[in-house]
């Protein structure tokens, strides 16, 4: 499971847009009116968005994997795992500072984002919450330093990185996705990981330098939360309304933070317990926390439609807009199956030279592990349909609920089963099979939809696709060339006949995207004329 994106269930009324027309399958055009939120917000192209939204998810995946092969060789497997054990049992403490908030603040701004006033005095509700938890957040984790030891031996690091649980609290990054601000997340992230890239190659230069790794990741969050404080003057007003209503907040910040709370015990406690499990210095958690930033990294592609479609759906949903909203639905599952499938092909003929490339020969022997892991980015880019793409935007959080507590359960118990035996491995079965059951559960409930949901399943066209991918990666696999060479032409013909089967298929998004880019050429060569004449 992914990201939530959900739409309102606070009891905000919002009129439906009049004269709203459709220029192409999924996208809205301009609609009259003079608010300005209103018609910033209408305005918005999803093709635009995706792509933004992809650039924005793109280029964290390049950030690491320009700086994570030069930061393992430098760390070694210890040093990462004593990152990444830090940095898991932050997040906890800065899970708690949030409640529900990142997920649900998408939905409560997103139906109020035509009117500027409610639109402010909600986020000044949900920032109140959200400190006032931080304090509550930092009073536990000065308390859990007395009694976790293996927190004490790392003290520095972990308490640098406990600036991030004040910076999440202020960053706000709800508000730019429920006002579908995508080129302004792009801009802001691929700014700020340049220069930490920048950072990371100056001052990190031996293993004893990660706390300056951390200090500079944290920095970099920082430099996020401050530049979204700013930038918000944009869209709110921080004046004091007449009275705060935090009562319609509680309930649904406490429903999302069960989910999110829920959801993470599968996400990141494996890594917590692989280092209180196994005494081998980090050792395992840092196998296996590199393959599964591979993993993770995957599904962030996977979920690139997904993550920009929400906002939509829940107007859609809202403003009784189901014809429109039933049809997001179909194109997200085909971009699913046409993603996911081909990805774990690719990955999967060369696990061992990408985990080789990607983080040195000391983590070569984690590859199985991550051959075990990637069928879980098919299962994790349906779960984000299933569960928070449709069961959240129809207000059914409760199964959702149920479905990840019952994930929850399986992973939890099989990592407690498996660890002592498997160590770095067990994580990636547990985790497999917590997303496989949750997908069962899911879609047993959501059974009377599943004519919406196989409307974008195209066999056909995935037979041909990933059979023909097939061939080409085995048929490389023949060429006597070293394995760094295999990988580049596997990569160079695998998305050659990749792009020509979508072509020939006429893929919908594909075809989308490139008459969105044709249009914005011809409409910039148009100006340019129209200004040198």
């Amino acid at each position: 499971m992914n990201d939530f994106m959900t739409h309102n269930e606070n009891g905000h009324n919002e009129s439906t847009p009049k004269n709203r027309t459709s220029t192409d399958n999924i996208e809205t055009s301009p609609i009259d009116g003079n608010n300005f939120h209103q018609k910033q917000v209408a305005q918005k192209s999803i093709k635009l968005n995706v792509i933004m939204n992809g650039l924005y998810m793109i280029s964290g995946i390049i950030f690491q994997l320009v700086t994570y092969p030069y930061i393992s060789r430098i760390l070694n497997p210890e040093g990462i795992g004593s990152i990444d054990f830090s940095q898991t049992y932050i997040s906890y403490f800065s899970m708690v500072a949030l409640l529900g908030i990142p997920v649900y603040g998408i939905r409560a701004c997103a139906v109020v984002r035509d009117d500027k006033e409610k639109l402010s005095k909600t986020v000044q509700e949900l920032l109140i919450i959200a400190l006032l938890m931080m304090i509550f957040s930092y009073s536990a984790l000065s308390i859990s330093f007395f009694f976790v030891k293996k927190i004490r031996i790392e003290f520095l690091l972990t308490i640098t990185f406990s600036a991030t649980i004040f910076l999440n609290s202020i960053s706000m990054n709800w508000l730019y996705s429920a006002l579908e601000e995508y080129a302004y997340i792009a801009i802001r992230s691929i700014s700020l990981n340049v220069v930490a890239i920048i950072a990371m190659f100056l001052f990190v230069k031996t293993s004893q330098d990660y706390i300056v790794y951390a200090i500079i990741t944290v920095c970099a969050s920082a430099g996020s939360s401050i530049l979204n404080l700013f930038h918000s003057r944009k869209y709110i007003i921080f004046k004091k309304p007449k009275k705060y209503d935090f009562k319609q907040h509680i309930k649904p910040v406490l429903s999302f933070f069960a989910i999110t709370a829920i959801i993470s015990i599968y996400t990141n406690l494996d890594k917590l317990l692989l280092g209180f499990l196994i005494d081998d210095d980090n050792l395992s958690v840092g196998l296996y926390s590199t393959v599964n930033r591979i993993y993770r990294g995957l599904i962030v592609i996977v979920s690139i439609l997904g993550t920009v479609l929400l906002p939509r759906m829940s107007y859609y949903y809202k403003n009784n807009q189901k014809d429109k909203y039933f049809l997001l639905i179909s194109k997200a599952v085909n971009f699913v199956l046409v993603f996911a499938i081909p990805l774990i092909l690719f990955f999967s003929f060369n696990a061992s030279t990408i985990v080789l490339l990607y983080a040195g020969e000391e983590f070569s022997k984690s590859t199985n592990t991550l051959l075990i892991l990637l069928p879980g980015i098919l299962l994790a880019g349906l779960n984000n349909i299933t569960g928070n793409q449709i069961l959240i935007t129809m207000q059914k959080e409760r199964i959702l609920i149920i479905s990840v507590i019952v994930g929850a359960i399986v992973d939890f118990a099989l990592n407690l089963i498996l660890i002592p035996k498997f160590t770095y491995v067990a994580p990636a079965i547990a985790t497999i099979c917590a997303e496989l059951v949750i997908l069962t559960v899911q879609v047993i409930y959501l059974k009377k939809y599943w004519k919406v949901l196989s409307s974008g399943i195209h066999l056909v066209k995935l037979l041909v696709l990933n059979v023909s991918l097939v061939i080409v990666l085995l048929g490389v696999s023949f060429i006597p060339v070293s394995q760094i060479w295999q990988l580049f032409l596997n990569a160079g013909l695998f998305g050659i006949v990749y792009f020509a089967i979508l072509m020939l298929f006429k893929e919908p998004m594909l075809l989308d995207i490139l008459k969105w880019k044709r249009s914005k050429t011809n409409s910039v060569s148009s100006t340019t004329n129209d200004k040198e004449a």
